[in-house]
């Protein structure tokens, strides 16, 4: 399955996905955390356990279920390059550091 993110520079840890997406996939709970929300509201959110393809290796990593758009934070992005043409229809680029 494929799933388009928004990249969230202020999103410190690695990933969040919505509960459906969550659902479909079947992932593993694997407990919940407290996080501080972008508007400084403390949160107890689930997380669980995922497997993605990132610069062509699979990765096993938590994600958080959360209402609205997946997102992925720095930590994920960490050892990337993070190209964005900042327009209408701009294309984003992630690659990964030497």
């Amino acid at each position: 399955m494929s799933v388009e993110a928004v990249i969230d520079t202020g999103f410190t840890d690695r990933l969040t996905l919505p509960p459906d997406v969550v659902d479909e996939l079947g992932l593993p709970l694997r407990g919940s955390a407290e996080v501080v929300l972008a508007d400084g509201g403390i949160e107890t959110l689930p997380m669980y356990r995922v497997r993605l393809l990132w610069h062509d290796r699979e990765r096993t990593i938590r994600a958080y279920a959360a209402s609205g758009d997946p997102l992925v934070g720095m930590t994920l992005l960490s050892g990337s390059e993070l190209r964005i043409r900042v327009m209408g229809g701009g294309t984003v680029e992630i690659e990964e550091l030497p």
